[in-house]
Order: structure tokens, then C-alpha cells, then sequence
């Protein structure tokens, strides 16, 4: 009989029989899940409630109740060199410009006694903050360095010089804010040498500025 012919069962598909819900591996459960077992255990649901519901064994709810919501951090495996180990590497490295240039590799050989490798020494110090960088290449220094431009032009700043390049800005500077915003501005000055002059007080009065205070 054909297989379509009218009055033929037709073949059901098959079915995957019902998957067991998959548990997570291991004792610790991710925060969410830990707030959640911790939220339903405290409104009254059992172990095997909250593991059905979670979809996660009964020991790890267990497990889970006995700490607090966030997992502690995990230790690592301990480090090859001790505290003070590292006090005397950060010394060493800190306290001489050789100890700061030298490699991990070399600084792994200077204590070789420790028996440690290069690693361990980077991780170290790595661990305290150090880090390498490639210094930046300084500026040639002359004993002489680049002068403004009015230390080139006008020299030293004396009170001749100072009335005769400075004082006439100050008093072009003071008209301006007096024409533009019809307000006479006091000006002052600190005590250097060069402020503080006969001559330089003198010229000011003569300009008719008005003036604070030494500082």
C-alpha cells in the first residue's frame, strides 16, 4: 500500500526523550544565582525546591547557604618571593641608577641565590607598581639656555630699562580701559628692585598713575 494512500497512519516523528536540566560544574554558583537561592531560602522554599528551580544540585544550594551572596576572593598560588624579598628587590632597583637599568633577566642573576626567574621578578615588581618605559630623549643643555626675547633686546632689568619699555605699555594699556569702559584702573606692582626705584616712582608720577601698595 502506498504510504499516502488515504486511511495510512501517518509516521509520527520522533521525539528526543526529555533532557535532564544541565547543572553547573563545580561548588560555585555566579552571583545572580547565589542572590537568587539566597532570596527563595529566605521566604521559606527547600534545598531541593531552589535546586529544581535553579536548575542546579542540591549541594551547591547547600554550599551556597553557608557563605555570604558575594564569593570571596579566590587565593592564587603564592608568589616565589616573599615580602621582604621584594623590599630588598625594590631597594635595589630603586636605589642606584644601574639597579634601574638593569633587565628582569640580569636582575634574576644579581640574586640568583633566591632562585627565581625573570618572570617572577617582573611579576614582583610589577605587583608594587614598577613599570618599564623608554626614557625620553633630553635636549642638548647649554649652560647658556634660549632668553626671552626681551632678555635678548633690552638686557637686564634695571629701572632705566623698565621705564623705558615697560611703563609706557602699562600707561597705553591704562588709557585703553579708560576710554572703553570709562573707569581709571590702579595699577600695581611687587618689590623688585626695578619697581621699587626712585626713578621708576618718578616716572609713573609723572605719567599721573595711580598705584596700590608695595606687596
Amino acid at each position: 500500500m502506498p504510504a499516502n494512500a488515504p486511511g495510512t497512519p501517518r509516521r509520527q516523528r520522533h521525539q528526543d526523550p526529555p533532557r535532564t536540566p544541565q547543572h553547573q560544574n563545580g561548588r560555585h554558583l555566579s552571583r545572580d544565582l547565589r542572590m537568587q537561592v539566597h532570596t527563595l531560602r529566605s521566604i521559606g522554599w527547600t534545598h531541593k525546591e531552589i535546586a529544581n528551580k535553579l536548575k542546579c544540585s542540591v549541594s551547591q544550594v547547600q554550599y551556597t547557604l553557608t557563605g555570604p551572596v558575594t564569593p570571596k576572593k579566590r587565593k592564587g598560588r603564592p608568589g616565589k618571593l616573599s615580602e621582604d624579598r621584594v623590599d630588598e628587590l625594590v631597594l635595589f632597583v630603586t636605589g642606584s641608577r644601574e639597579g634601574r637599568r638593569m633587565t628582569y633577566l640580569e636582575l634574576s642573576m644579581y640574586f640568583s641565590e633566591w632562585d627565581v626567574s625573570d618572570s617572577a621578578i617582573r611579576r614582583a615588581l610589577t605587583k608594587r607598581g614598577f613599570r618599564r618605559c623608554v626614557a625620553l630623549k633630553k635636549c642638548p643643555i647649554r649652560k647658556l639656555g634660549q632668553g626671552i626675547f626681551w632678555e635678548k633686546d633690552w638686557g637686564k632689568i634695571t629701572s632705566a630699562s623698565y621705564t623705558s619699555h615697560v611703563t609706557p605699555v602699562i600707561e597705553g594699556m591704562m588709557r585703553l580701559v579708560w576710554e572703553e569702559h570709562g573707569e581709571v584702573p590702579i595699577f600695581q606692582q611687587d618689590n623688585a628692585p626695578s619697581h621699587t626705584a626712585d626713578a621708576t616712582l618718578a616716572d609713573l608720577a609723572q605719567r599721573g598713575r595711580d598705584f596700590l601698595g608695595r606687596w
